[in-house]
């Protein structure tokens, strides 16, 4: 487990961090023989935690070659529909069709971009995964027999992370296709004379989040925050690939409903973007899919719409009165945007192109095609050269400004704001979390715990009946919508 590598045996609780780190050795012994034990310095220094540099070194993966091809592989995002949602539909056109084109341009690997088991994640349930995610991809599709590579989204974290790491390595992980090794780690790719390093990150621990602080408590999640931060850093600056890819769940920049990291809480991952030369960002998080370049000609490609959908657009046209300058880099930055549901592939030609591709779920024929040119590294100050200079604004103002309020108070940790403000919100949390709980992160008292109105409504902000403020996330069987007020006096 690389998290609990860098955090050491007093982040995590000792017979899970033990349970885990037996089964990534088994992982290492039995699925990547020509890396052993030793030559990946797996041991613990005097004070009982291992040393960051064996814990980096233990977790770098052999290089996947495919003979001579080009390193290409495919992405989809919030794909994790369950039974019940109202677009399991669409999930299964999803599947299809990246199935066919998996059948035609032969990826190393497919990467799942988070929210892959709706609403609340794995719930410590293996089967749940297999269920949600093997029998409706690989298990449905020979084509999809392939390793997928994983990362986490806000639904999953709403249970223990950890299952669906631990699921790599169980007897239920059918073909070994589930590759998460980590809550973060890189993986490199070789073809056709081209390198690329490929980091996978944990953006709930870059967000925030108060779902982390319900698993494993504050004082982990700070030092989990500064563990990935130095990770991330530390394995950008050291990579010597052609190419170099960071990919987690949450939106970098977005004309959509969920808020741009880069302005608020992923400010410092964009730093390293820009400082590193990373060439292009992928998340899921909104359901759509979306293409964003910067002036310094760095990419951010949003493909969340694996079965949900979100229409929401807010910059066209581009204004201020939408606070467009804070969902995007510039005027004229936005590429792309669709809603229809699909999928993404990219394959690097070489050192200096590559080619990216949108899929529609209708058909295996692709929505939007183009060149992406690798950058430089270069200094953060360049990466808003179009943008009116102006002081940094916190995170508070950020919201404010992009009206997640409720009356005069922020609302903090809204995983969707349901209307003109965000005193009824589908909240990040938990599944022992309350409404109460949640609205109470920001001085709001709870009026109403909401169910969610499924239809034909692109999201679930539809409101039910009132199940009561104290009733667990977990309880309500699916979404909650928080209706918060202001405290009384």
């Amino acid at each position: 487990l690389h998290y609990a590598a860098l955090a050491g045996p007093s982040q995590f609780p000792t017979a899970q961090m033990g349970r885990v780190a037996m089964l990534s050795c088994l992982r290492f012994c039995v699925c990547f023989g020509a890396l052993s034990l030793a030559s990946a310095s797996w041991t613990s220094g005097s004070d009982g935690e291992v040393d960051d540099r064996d814990a980096q070194s233990a977790i770098q993966l052999p290089a996947m070659k495919q003979a001579d091809a080009p390193p290409t592989f495919l992405l989809v995002g919030d794909q994790g529909c369950t039974k019940g949602h109202h677009d399991v539909k669409r999930q299964g056109k999803v599947a299809a069709a990246l199935a066919s084109v998996a059948a035609e341009v032969q990826p190393s690997h497919i990467v799942a971009l988070g929210d892959n088991i709706y609403d609340s994640g794995a719930e410590g349930k293996f089967d749940l995964i297999k269920q949600v995610w093997y029998d409706k991809f690989p298990g449905a599709h020979e084509a999809l027999r392939r390793p997928w590579h994983i990362v986490q989204g806000n639904h999953d974290w709403r249970s223990d992370p950890m299952t669906q790491v631990e699921f790599t390595t169980s007897s239920a992980n059918e073909g070994g296709f589930w590759e998460y090794p980590a809550l973060w780690y890189k993986k490199s790719m070789e073809g056709a004379g081209v390198t690329v390093d490929i980091f996978y990150i944990d953006t709930m621990i870059w967000t925030g989040s108060g779902s982390f602080n319900s698993h494993f408590g504050g004082t982990t999640f700070s030092q989990a925050q500064d563990d990935q931060e130095n990770w991330l850093r530390k394995g950008l600056q050291a990579s010597r690939a052609d190419w170099k890819i960071v990919i987690g769940h949450h939106v970098m920049y977005s004309d959509s409903e969920h808020h741009s990291g880069a302005f608020l809480d992923m400010r410092k991952v964009k730093d390293m973007i820009d400082t590193y030369g990373v060439a292009l960002w992928f998340n899921g998080h909104n359901h759509n899919q979306e293409v964003v370049k910067d002036d310094a000609g760095h990419w951010y490609i949003t493909t969340g719409n694996g079965c949900k959908r979100d229409s929401t657009e807010y910059c066209s046209p581009y204004s201020a009165a939408q606070a467009c300058h804070l969902r995007l880099p510039g005027e004229n930055s936005k590429k792309f945007f669709d809603h229809k549901g699909g999928f993404a592939s990219i394959k690097f030609l070489s050192a200096a192109e590559a080619e990216l591709v949108l899929y529609s779920a209708k058909s295996s024929s692709s929505i939007y095609t183009t060149t992406v040119e690798n950058v430089a590294a270069g200094p953060p100050s360049r990466a808003f050269p179009s943008q009116p200079k102006m002081p940094p604004l916190t995170a508070r103002e950020v919201l404010a400004a992009m009206n997640q309020t409720c009356g005069s108070s922020v609302v903090v940790g809204a995983a969707e704001c349901c209307e003109r403000d965000c005193c009824k919100s589908i909240p990040d949390m938990s599944v022992n979390q309350t409404c109460a709980d949640f609205c109470g992160r920001s001085g709001l008292s709870c009026a109403a715990a909401l169910a969610p109105a499924i239809g034909s409504s692109d999201e679930a902000c539809g409101a039910g009946g009132d199940l009561g403020c104290g009733l667990a996330l977990g309880r309500a069987g699916g979404d909650l919508v928080c209706r918060c007020a202001a405290a009384a006096a």
